[in-house]
């Protein structure tokens, strides 16, 4: 096959997938709000550095690192078929399940485990702001070799959210607004397998808290997300 035949099969290649693009935009801002649902990303699995995340045919998030997150994306509220592939290897998932990601609603993806057993797990989010003065965080523990985790305020010795399984949400804590210093622990021990320093949370705002990684591997760590 010549290069200028490849040149253009690219350029083809280009095109299709930048008018696919631009369609799916399209269709979107010729719908109502109570057609759209939002879907926030988390990539939690170790073992997979970087994925690409599609809702059906729709690319959610694209090359999406360990421990990094996506804002909310807006695409039609539906039924989907979620898939998460290695980045830029599409022919075998490493995970998908099917979700219901109903219209005027907002959910969390995160991507958890490892190999044979990364899953993706779906949750619906509560976007209240919280009162004056306060924060609220839900807690999500996305740690395959834990039974249970903790999460707590190091900064006031308090536990926020206790006992969480995994693939597990707590409820959403209110929260005084101010800086902290947030760990995971072992389940009812002063062990921590993830910690953040100087965690400003906002008056008003709404955040997701992930444990991630595996502890045995020594990929562990916690990650905080505002919900926007």
């Amino acid at each position: 096959m010549g290069i200028v035949r490849i040149c253009k099969i690219i350029i083809i290649v280009i095109l299709i997938a930048a008018l696919a693009g631009c369609t799916r935009r399209a269709e979107l801002a010729t719908r109502s709000n109570s057609d759209i649902t939002r879907i926030m990303l988390i990539n939690g699995s170790s073992s997979n550095r970087s994925v690409d995340v599609y809702a059906g045919s729709t690319l959610l998030a694209e090359g999406l690192e360990f421990g990094k997150s996506k804002g909310y994306v807006s695409t039609l509220g539906r039924p989907y078929d979620l898939k998460v592939f290695a980045a830029g290897a599409h022919d075998t998932p490493i995970a998908g399940t099917h979700a219901d990601l109903a219209a005027e609603k907002s959910f969390t993806v995160v991507v958890a485990g490892s190999g044979e057993q990364s899953k993706i797990w779906v949750y619906p989010d509560d976007n209240t702001p919280a009162p004056s003065g306060k924060a609220r965080v839900r807690f999500i523990n996305a740690m395959p070799d834990i039974t249970a985790v903790d999460l707590k305020v190091m900064t006031t010795e308090t536990l926020l959210s206790k006992n969480i399984s995994y693939g597990t949400a707590d409820k959403y804590k209110s929260i005084d607004s101010g800086v902290y210093e947030l760990a995971v622990n072992l389940e009812g021990l002063s062990v921590p397998v993830g910690r953040m320093y100087n965690v400003d949370l906002k008056s008003g705002a709404v955040y997701t808290a992930v444990a991630v990684g595996n502890v045995t591997g020594g990929t562990s760590e916690l990650i905080i997300v505002k919900n926007e």
